[in-house]
């Protein structure tokens, strides 16, 4: 591990833990968690949704 991965490392470790001392720290992060919850949710439902709906040919679809 070189000297910049360590540095790295450690100052991610500090930001870590300021984030997590505060409120606000601790708001922001569950607030990102819930809107990445709600984006996978999103897509989830989009995937699902038939092409063949979109096909003009499709007899089914008339």
């Amino acid at each position: 591990m070189t000297m910049y991965h360590k540095l790295a490392t450690v100052l991610t470790a500090l930001l870590a833990i300021t984030i997590a001392s505060f409120p606000a720290g601790r708001r922001g992060v569950v607030w990102a968690c819930a809107q990445s919850v709600q984006t996978v949710e999103r897509i989830t439902h989009l995937r699902s949704f038939s092409l063949d709906r979109l096909d003009p040919t499709c007899p089914q679809c008339m």
